[in-house]
């Protein structure tokens, strides 16, 4: 498939982009899915193409024109991804809406977007958002399971028609209003964020091209679709390459999907591989010590190795060992993925060093990466063979990046957005008059690569003046086998607290350790047990400057998801949300300082 990042002639619209791909991959599989029974389906590029041709046919009877919105609330399905690519192609704006997310944010997106149609998943879901009646500007809702309403929604079987004419490309402009991504709103109301065609193609050719996608390669996608990093990296950005792709049931699922579907190459958030290190680390705590100290000069070898190859350093002893250590360890390591995974994008917040030193010496290269939905989202990212994980690596051909005289990560090229809809406003806040966009987030470029120290909205500034970014200590302390999650606090204040969530099953061993008798909930109020997990996270930040230490914890037990509202869909802390939910632990924390 050509490519128009540099120049050259290439798809001008994403309807072009799929007709090529249609035209290059007819009778190879394109995606699998799993139905009710549990059983996983393959279907062709010939049978996707058939499906979006339907999906198009269905739009034109509904008498859509070019330019009206049209919704899709659901979990990643064949069916999301065939509604998406059909509407651009027709030159109809999709606006995307997290399948989970609560009824009056779902309702404020629709009615904000002046959405007509909107195929939705459940009808569970349908029943909040229309509680009030439809939200202003839709006309049809179109439902894929549960019961009808006939008078307020359309089964999505009815509505779809059978047969149609073939897949067609609208002739669109590169600059057309393409979709509508509403931000994952961390604060405040969510914003509209408006992505022409030139910035979805410009951002998915130049990933497939850095991450050096493969035909015979396969990805699991599993991160919602609602969001740019897996719509881009997930999905278009395989369709360049004619890459498989496989929809997980599930995030709880998930690790049964890798090792069904085995996978070669994985787009996620840190998440993921944290829970994955933290359930390795726990798994080698139980072990014998000789054990242990073996699986340690395993990690070292591997990250000495790696970082030998990347011309900056390495040379530890354990290296010596390493090829007969791997075998042990490495194995079991890629068994949890499937043990085919040669690579991994993380992006969406930090990854700590020690998750990605376990991956690397396990012989997967994980491939940190930055970017925003305002920038499509990819600005920046690590390639296979030229990795610094404490990089977020070197920005996309085409993609400029500037350091403001404040730090602030200026971005610029093909890839930002339009600008905010039905916002000028806050259009011209982020978007200045030379087509920089302001990320809000602050960095340093070193030798060409990207280096994020912090974001401006949520750096803490202590009474005595000193900074501190709260995600760098949150990803350092959660490396601890004992600590889930955690949020710091400290804005104004004299020192840092932290609001921490325990894990269950490691906290029994914490009591243990400590001759508690007094079971999970009642460790909560014990001094001793959070006097030896401030020493705990002490040891983790011990690289962290005197002042960035944690001087006092709240301990609790339910975590925060995304059901519960305290994580965004991308997994990332509702850090307003949190702090307002337990204003008075944090209070507490306080309280005589």
């Amino acid at each position: 498939m050509t490519d128009n990042t540099s120049g050259a002639v290439g798809p001008q619209n994403i309807g072009d982009l799929l007709a090529e791909r249609l035209g290059a991959s007819d009778g190879h599989a394109y995606t699998c899915w799993v139905d009710h029974q549990e059983r996983w389906h393959e279907v062709s590029w010939h049978a996707f193409g058939q499906l979006a041709a339907r999906y198009q046919e269905a739009f034109r009877r509904q008498g859509l024109q070019a330019g009206d919105r049209v919704a899709i609330m659901g979990p990643n399905s064949v069916d999301w991804v065939a509604f998406d690519l059909a509407a651009m192609s027709l030159g109809l704006v999709t606006v995307p809406v997290y399948h989970a997310d609560r009824a009056d944010s779902a309702r404020y997106v629709l009615s904000h977007a002046g959405a007509r149609l909107l195929l939705i998943e459940e009808a569970e879901r349908l029943s909040g958002i229309v509680a009030e009646g439809l939200p202003e500007g839709l006309e049809t809702v179109v439902l894929c399971s549960g019961k009808t309403d006939a008078t307020t929604w359309v089964a999505r079987d009815r509505w779809l028609p059978q047969d149609a004419p073939a897949f067609q490309s609208a002739a669109l402009a590169p600059d057309d209003l393409a979709t509508i991504v509403y931000t994952s709103g961390t604060t405040g109301r969510p914003k509209g964020v408006m992505l022409s065609h030139r910035n979805l193609l410009a951002n998915a050719l130049a990933a497939a091209q850095e991450v050096e996608l493969h035909s015979d390669d396969l990805l699991v996608s599993f991160l919602p679709l609602s969001h740019m990093l897996e719509r881009t990296c997930g999905i278009l950005a395989p369709l360049v390459r004619g890459v498989p792709v496989a929809f997980a049931r599930s995030v709880d699922t998930l690790l049964e999907d890798l090792q069904s579907r085995q996978p070669t190459f994985l787009v996620a958030v840190p998440r993921i591989f944290e829970r994955v290190h933290l359930a390795v680390t726990r798994a080698m705590a139980q072990r014998p010590g000789w054990l242990r100290v073996l699986f340690n000069a395993f990690v070292e070898g591997g990250w000495s190795r790696f970082e030998r190859r990347s011309d900056r350093g390495g040379g530890h002893p354990a290296e010596l060992i390493y090829p007969l250590l791997r075998p042990l360890f490495a194995r079991r390591i890629q068994r949890a993925f499937g043990g085919r995974l040669r690579a991994a994008v993380s992006g969406g917040a930090a990854l700590p060093q020690p998750v990605a030193r376990l991956f690397i010496g396990a012989g997967i290269e994980i491939l940190q990466g930055y970017g925003l939905t305002e920038a499509s989202p990819v600005v920046s990212g690590n390639r296979i063979g030229d990795n610094d994980p404490a990089s977020v690596g070197r920005p996309l051909p085409d993609v400029e990046v500037r350091i403001a005289d404040n730090s602030e990560i200026l971005v610029r090229g093909p890839n930002v957005m339009l600008g905010y809809w039905r916002d000028d406003e806050a259009t011209a806040q982020v978007l200045d008059g030379e087509g920089w966009l302001h990320s809000g987030d602050m960095g340093e470029l070193r030798d060409g690569r990207l280096f994020i120290t912090g974001r401006a909205k949520e750096i803490i500034v202590l009474s005595n003046g000193e900074k501190v970014s709260p995600a760098d200590v949150e990803g350092a302390v959660i490396t601890d086998p004992v600590i889930e999650q955690a949020m710091v606090v400290g804005e104004g204040r004299s020192f840092l607290a932290a609001l921490v969530v325990l894990h269950p099953t490691a906290l029994a061993g914490l009591l243990d350790e400590l001759g508690l008798a007094c079971g999970p909930e009642g460790a909560l109020n014990r001094q001793e047990v959070k006097d030896r997990i401030i020493e705990r996270m002490g040891v983790a930040m011990h690289d962290f400057p005197g002042f960035a230490k944690v001087y006092q914890v709240a301990l609790l037990l339910e975590p925060w998801t995304v059901e519960n509202g305290l994580l965004t869909a991308t997994l990332k802390l509702r850090r307003n949300e949190i702090a307002a939910r337990y204003a008075s632990l944090i209070e507490q924390m306080y309280a005589g300082h």
